[in-house]
């Protein structure tokens, strides 16, 4: 669940604020909203220190994640200077033939029971809401909508998106043991 639903809050819009994380006193409190969630998951001493609790909890540092976050972000846009390959270079006599590739075959019985959950929450001049459609397989199973009052930010109304989301997933796969979920979160800046 940290890495599905906490940790994109934790890095939501990361290459707008990153600026001010160069202030430990900034980096003190993001590293203590991780620390509370890391203490949560070890269910350790609250003595514990915090690196040692990464360790336990199987968490990479969020300072470590947000710099990750804010790198990945400035390659894809392109506005960081590119020193090295992102990736390896193959040369074209190694390349895989798509003939070589798997096929994967479907049949009549087979019935996709993948969870395709999108999520999307707005704030603008005409109103603040959130919305969700979980579909499994290519049948709608739940479309919900949610209208907030104008005091909520963007960000809330993602929150509140992605929250009510994992919810119903949560009723709808009571029956099974492992499901496949694929969570997307339409994010738009806005004002």
């Amino acid at each position: 669940m940290y890495e599905e639903a906490i940790l994109p809050l934790l890095l939501y819009e990361a290459p707008v604020w990153i600026d001010p994380m160069k202030y430990t006193c900034n980096r003190r409190k993001y590293i203590r909203a991780q620390r509370i969630i890391n203490l949560r998951i070890a269910t350790a001493f609250c003595t514990t220190s915090n690196e040692a609790l990464c360790i336990v909890a199987n968490t990479t540092p969020i300072i470590l994640k947000t710099e990750e976050a804010v790198k990945i972000y400035n390659l894809k846009k392109g506005t960081e200077n590119q020193t090295h390959a992102v990736d390896r270079e193959v040369e074209l006599k190694y390349w895989q033939h798509p003939a070589d590739e798997a096929k994967i075959l479907q049949t009549d019985e087979y019935k996709d029971q993948t969870i395709h959950a999108y999520t999307d929450g707005s704030k603008t001049q005409n109103g603040v809401g959130s919305g969700v459609a979980l579909y499994i397989g290519t049948e709608l199973a739940l479309q919900e909508k949610f209208k907030l009052d104008t005091i909520c930010s963007n960000n809330q109304t993602e929150q509140l998106a992605i929250t009510k989301a994992l919810e119903a997933i949560k009723k709808l796969t009571s029956h099974r043991t492992h499901p496949v979920l694929l969570l997307y979160s339409l994010t738009v800046g806005s004002q």
